[in-house]
């Protein structure tokens, strides 16, 4: 199964993702008291998978998880060239959306 309860993928912008590292960098050495340990969160690149910065407390997804949002984020970014292999973990990722409201996004 590709999901885990709790675990959300989120596109940002080059300047949110700045944000985002940054407070990863300044918890890292100043922890929020009031926060306590706070979520497990990385920012990790979509199309490489690399992790940029994350909270101690934060473990990698599966590999169908981690795969199914590359290949996902790289059909929002209207990429068209697919594998077999990443178009089959796309449509299993797309499985619960109609092929209607999939034609209508795309």
């Amino acid at each position: 199964d590709p999901s885990q309860t709790g675990r959300y993928w989120v596109a940002l912008s080059l300047s949110e993702g700045e944000a985002v590292r940054r407070i990863l960098h300044e918890r890292q050495h100043t922890p929020d008291p009031l926060l306590g340990a706070g979520p497990a969160i990385a920012l990790v690149l979509a199309s490489s998978q690399k992790a940029l910065g994350a909270t101690p407390q934060y473990t990698p997804a599966p590999w169908l998880q981690r795969e199914a949002a590359r290949v996902s984020f790289a059909m929002l970014d209207s990429q068209v060239h697919f594998s077999d292999e990443e178009i089959s973990v796309l449509l299993r990722a797309l499985q619960h959306n109609p092929p209607e409201a999939r034609a209508t996004f795309f």
